[in-house]
C-alpha cells in the first residue's frame, strides 16, 4: 500500500490556487520528519530540504 492510497480518505481544505504540493506528499514528508525527531514547522522544512535529492 502507498501514501496516496492510504491518503485517498482525506479531503484536502486548500483552495486548488494553492496546491503547490500533493497533499500526499506533505502527509508524507510530516509523518517521516517526526519519526526523524524533526517536530517543529522550521525542522520539517529544513528535513525536506536535506531529503530532496
Amino acid at each position: 500500500m502507498d501514501i496516496e492510497a492510504c491518503s485517498l480518505h482525506i479531503t484536502d481544505p486548500r483552495n486548488p490556487k494553492n496546491q503547490k504540493y500533493l497533499l500526499s506528499n506533505l502527509i508524507l514528508i510530516t509523518f517521516s520528519s517526526v519519526i526523524s525527531g524533526y517536530d517543529t514547522p522550521d525542522s520539517m522544512v529544513e528535513f525536506a530540504k536535506l531529503k530532496l535529492s
